[in-house]
């Protein structure tokens, strides 16, 4: 009975805007398609890519409720209202599809951006990685920080728009009523001089842009170091080698790090997103004090590590079958 009325309920939603689903279908149809005549070429950075694509979006639909919960509990931090708290009102005032606000925008975001930021991660890893030797391994960390750097500010420059509307899908605020993403950009760039409003889809970019990308050259260089740090010591090739608490030891320490560093950017760039141009860093202050920047920070750094570990778990999964290794 519970799960059929939530069945029932979503097919209800699907039947009411079918040409959105069928994007969404046609969309993923025709890169599954690309990466099976793909999966066997010479291109690495392409099959990199895709690989890439695949294991965002895995991760990001399954950590997606946690993402709803911490982007709210950080919005409405007026009432200092924790995440437990948080995720008992999603659930009594608009059940289990509560946590699903802005997946439409993770969708397109994960698939396109992931291809983006790892074959471009991949590029320049190997690019830079040429210049070190076995016996000068210690430089390797700052062909991981430079390469994370720049594949991250290429993933964001596509990604940030979906991020923007993500965020206030998921805040459900009155003054954004977004069917979709489709419909957001049509509402955001509005009919008449779309070229010139396309700066409103970055909106608190700035903040944002800070954030993943310290964010992402943490992660990044702190697992790679790590596993190469272990590599070295067991003196082996391949991260497949490592024992089950090596190779996961890596990611959940950069996760966990990295998510405690860029919390206070995170409760900025939220914040930013949904209030825009009536947002002042001061006056937030001012307001609210510097504990502020401390709201869901326990949260975010549960999911930046359980984020983490999945991102570098299905990503070295699924680029076995396309034949490359991260």
């Amino acid at each position: 009975m519970f799960i059929s009325s939530y069945l029932n309920r979503g097919l209800k939603y699907v039947a009411s805007y079918p040409h959105h689903y069928a994007g969404y279908f046609g969309f993923g149809a025709i890169v599954s398609i690309s990466a099976y005549f793909v999966r066997d070429k010479g291109n690495e950075f392409l099959r990199m890519g895709l690989a890439g694509s695949f294991a965002q979006i895995a991760t990001e639909f399954f950590f997606h409720p946690l993402d709803v919960i911490n982007t709210r509990t950080k919005a409405e931090i007026v009432g200092k209202i924790d995440s437990f708290k948080m995720t008992r009102r999603i659930y009594s005032k608009e059940g289990l599809f509560g946590f699903t606000h802005g997946l439409s925008a993770t969708y397109y975001g994960a698939l396109i951006g992931g291809m983006i930021y790892f074959s471009t991660y991949k590029f320049f890893k190997n690019l830079l990685k040429m210049e070190s030797n076995d016996q000068n391994k210690k430089h390797n960390f700052f062909a991981y920080l430079f390469s994370s750097s720049i594949g991250e500010l290429f993933f964001m420059i596509i990604y940030y728009p979906f991020d923007l509307v993500r965020t206030r899908m998921q805040t459900r605020s009155t003054h954004y009523n977004y069917n979709d993403v489709q419909d957001a950009f049509k509402q955001i760039l509005g009919k008449k001089q779309r070229l010139r409003r396309v700066r409103k889809l970055y909106v608190g970019a700035t903040p944002s842009f800070m954030l993943n990308i310290s964010n992402q050259c943490l992660i990044f260089s702190i697992t790679e170091s790590l596993r190469e740090y272990f590599m070295i010591k067991k003196k082996v090739n391949h991260i497949k080698d490592l024992s089950f608490w090596e190779y996961h030891t890596c990611s959940v320490s950069a996760g966990a790090i990295a998510g405690a560093v860029t919390n206070i950017l995170e409760v900025i760039t939220i914040n930013k997103q949904i209030l825009g141009k009536k947002f002042n860093l001061s006056q937030f202050i001012k307001e609210h004090g510097l504990y502020s920047f401390r709201a869901g920070i326990l949260a975010r750094m549960l999911i930046n590590s359980l984020h983490t570990v999945t991102l570098f778990t299905v990503v070295d999964e699924i680029s076995m079958f396309f034949g490359v290794e991260l």
